[in-house]
């Protein structure tokens, strides 16, 4: 599987990212915020996703484009398991990572945390069909 971020991977639209924040789920796993939303599969992609930092927190545009470059580049390097589970799944999944701390991160602190929300959002949808 290639590891990139294609703009299908990306989630965009007003109505599906309406739906993601009325009908969606979340949880936390510090710093990150994560609503995600089970869908069909419809797209090209069974997953996509949307990375944000709040200008309430981090007033620089470069300090918030640095935490959402993070936030998808540990998304690319551990993507691959949950793409593959929501293909076989036939499924599709929409996902917001939001960043909640008030400090810049560092690198393996997200990319740990990403590790455990994707393998999070995999559980909950197991729970889901069971």
């Amino acid at each position: 599987m290639k590891q990139n971020l294609p703009k299908n991977e990306r989630l965009s639209g007003l109505i599906n990212i309406e739906k993601l924040f009325t009908e969606g789920n979340s949880f936390i796993v510090y710093p990150l915020r994560v609503v995600f939303r089970f869908c069909e599969l419809t797209s090209e992609s069974p997953v996509q996703i949307l990375a944000g930092v709040s200008k309430k927190r981090f007033k620089k545009a470069t300090d918030r484009n640095k935490i959402k470059r993070q936030i998808k580049e540990a998304y690319r390097q551990n993507k691959e398991t949950i793409v593959n589970f929501f293909t076989t799944k036939n499924e599709c999944v929409l996902i917001a990572f939001f960043y909640v701390a008030d400090v810049l991160p560092e690198k393996k602190i997200i990319e740990d945390k990403m590790k455990i929300a994707l393998t999070r959002i995999t559980e909950k949808s197991t729970e889901k069909t069971n």
